[in-house]
């Protein structure tokens, strides 16, 4: 995983976003080794968004039907 190219931009309130599901243990231990508290948001598609399925739009989602997800401080 080349963690630079999921980190934030400058005018985002998220340290990561974008990253897939598959690395969401290895990147909790790395914020865990460093003592930094965080706060995961999963991503993926709505199951119905006003009569269309499977919106394609991103949003806050249940952790089973997640594609990505942010990371965010947790101060």
């Amino acid at each position: 995983m080349h963690i630079l190219h999921y980190m934030s931009g400058e005018n985002r309130r998220s340290i990561m976003h974008g990253i897939p599901m598959q690395y969401l243990d290895q990147v909790k231990q790395l914020f865990a080794n460093d003592g930094y508290k965080i706060k995961v948001r999963y991503r993926g598609p709505r199951a119905m968004d006003r009569g269309r399925s499977w919106a394609t739009r991103q949003s806050t989602c249940l952790k089973s039907r997640a594609v990505t997800f942010a990371v965010y401080s947790r101060s």
